[in-house]
């Protein structure tokens, strides 16, 4: 191929992937710790990522954070049930509440 047809041409595995704009706060974070990661990928596959790069990636894969994750998940279902009791508790009293209310008027003692 004549170098000027490859001039203006890049390989695909150079260009890098573009991604849809993010529509939320969350959704643009994961977007930006995917491309960090594999920005560190690369850097330790050319060997040029420095040690505090390595530990942090090497980190993501212990038992300990990968418990920790696990944890954190827990603890978050736990927080939904929590919430999701209080408010059907809350719904339980307005209703026996509402039901006092109405004997009451049934009975005649208002």
């Amino acid at each position: 191929m004549p170098k000027s047809a490859s001039r203006g041409r890049k390989d695909s595995e150079d260009m890098p992937m573009r991604l849809p704009p993010a529509r939320t706060r969350e959704r643009r974070v994961q977007q930006l710790v995917v491309q960090a990661e594999n920005l560190i990928e690369e850097r330790i596959r050319d060997r040029s990522a420095s040690p505090t790069e390595v530990v942090a990636i090497v980190r993501l894969g212990t038992a300990q954070e990968l418990a920790n994750v696990e944890r954190i998940k827990a603890q978050t279902e736990y927080l939904v049930a929590q919430r999701a009791k209080a408010e059907s508790e809350t719904f339980r009293e307005e209703k026996f509440q509402e039901a006092m209310e109405a004997m009451s008027r049934y009975g005649g003692d208002s």
